[in-house]
């Protein structure tokens, strides 16, 4: 193995590191929100996900994506980094789903993302 494969093994362990750390800052974050701010979110009712639900589902995604890319890159396990770009692929399909999804609909999102706001002002006291 050469230099630069070593290089590339410890660059791509360290980004995923690094996205590892957020995935736990997300479920933190959530975690946090779900606990303390709950009296905020609860002119929502059941029927939506609140925020901080959709935060802790983010990063446990992030988490179990980025742990496959990390040990997969420090053992240089195959099986592993297959599992890694299966799972990469997954990701950017939904997020290509996502983005035509918005812009198909994209008069309803803009008038959810500009009521919306205005809702959370007048029902906070």
């Amino acid at each position: 193995m050469g230099a630069c494969d070593t290089m590339l093994k410890y660059i791509v362990f360290l980004f995923n590191f690094v996205f590892f750390l957020m995935g736990i800052g997300l479920i933190g974050i959530g975690a946090y929100i779900q606990i303390n701010m709950s009296q905020y979110l609860d002119f929502l009712g059941e029927t939506y996900l609140n925020t901080s639900v959709i935060l802790i589902i983010i990063g446990v995604v992030v988490l179990v994506v980025t742990f496959f890319g990390c040990c997969g890159a420090c053992t240089e396990n195959h099986c592993m980094l297959y599992t890694y770009g299966t799972l990469l692929a997954l990701v950017l399909l939904a997020a290509i789903g996502v983005s035509i999804t918005i812009y198909v609909f994209k008069v309803s999102f803009v008038t959810v993302t500009v009521t919306a706001p205005k809702l959370v002002t007048e029902s906070l006291p």
